[in-house]
């Protein structure tokens, strides 16, 4: 099992001594450090999927890649995460209410986040992991990307860039779904994935998909509309779109943590 060696800000990095990538995970509300889980009544009862413990799960299920866990810059009231150094228009529970496509923010940010690793890395492919809330921060990185496509831009961010190679969405979710979107529903994006050569891996639960559940209407809709995106745009060898415990309770939360231990079990 791979352990933390070093912790910076809000960053836990599980390094390896030979990688074929580094992973960077972005999780979904309620995910923290144990000992703050710990101290919250209400959080203690899903103090397993911590941020720490997750990137020891992610370790094993990716045994070539560096993980590397980033916690929010704030999570209000011990529950909401809010990655606004990444998104920074969201609202006080960290939704979206846009994404900004004119000053590559996410990918800045993240580019910095990379040269800090580079002495602890040689040069490496990049694979990008939301999970939950988190997923706002790869479609914020999608709507950058997509601009920059589209404007044929070549800059000092062209070279980390072409390192992206991977984006996994896993049971993506906010609750600010008539505002913004909550999985990429928009055909240039998903030329963005095509024409960048990005593999594109989504799974989900009936936790965020179900269609008979009127307070997941937005995302039951934006993810078929994606899932048709992908099916009608990409190569099939390029992308992998599946549901998790189908025949579980659409309630189950803890089948929605769970999917951090079973995707891609069958890929």
């Amino acid at each position: 099992m791979a352990k933390s060696n070093s912790i910076r800000e809000n960053l836990v990095i599980l390094p390896k001594t030979s990688v074929k990538d580094v992973l960077f995970y972005f999780g979904g509300d309620i995910q923290d450090w144990p000992e703050r889980m710990s101290l919250s009544r209400e959080n203690r009862r899903f103090s397993r999927w911590n941020l720490q413990t997750t990137g020891e799960i992610l370790s094993k299920r990716f045994p070539e890649s560096a993980i590397v866990v980033i916690r929010p810059d704030e999570m209000k009231d011990d529950v909401f995460s809010r990655f606004s150094n990444f998104v920074p228009k969201i609202n006080d529970f960290g939704d979206p209410l846009t994404y900004d496509t004119c000053n590559n923010v996410a990918l800045h940010h993240l580019n910095v986040l990379s040269e800090q690793l580079i002495r602890d890395f040689s040069s490496f492919d990049i694979t990008l992991l939301g999970f939950s809330k988190g997923c706002v921060v790869l479609n914020q990185i999608l709507h950058e990307l997509t601009d920059r496509r589209e404007r044929k831009t070549i800059d000092e961010l062209s070279s980390f860039v072409s390192q992206i190679v991977r984006m996994i969405w896993l049971d993506g979710g906010h609750n600010n779904g008539k505002l913004a979107m909550i999985w990429p529903n928009e055909r240039n994006l998903i030329l963005t994935l095509k024409e960048f050569h990005i593999r594109t891996e989504v799974y989900v639960t009936p936790f965020q998909i179900d269609s008979t559940n009127s307070h997941k209407k937005f995302h039951f809709e934006h993810y078929k509309t994606f899932s048709n995106l992908l099916k009608t745009i990409c190569d099939e060898n390029l992308f992998v779109n599946q549901m998790f415990f189908a025949d579980d309770l659409p309630s189950s939360i803890e089948k929605h943590f769970e999917l951090l231990e079973t995707f891609r079990r069958s890929t």
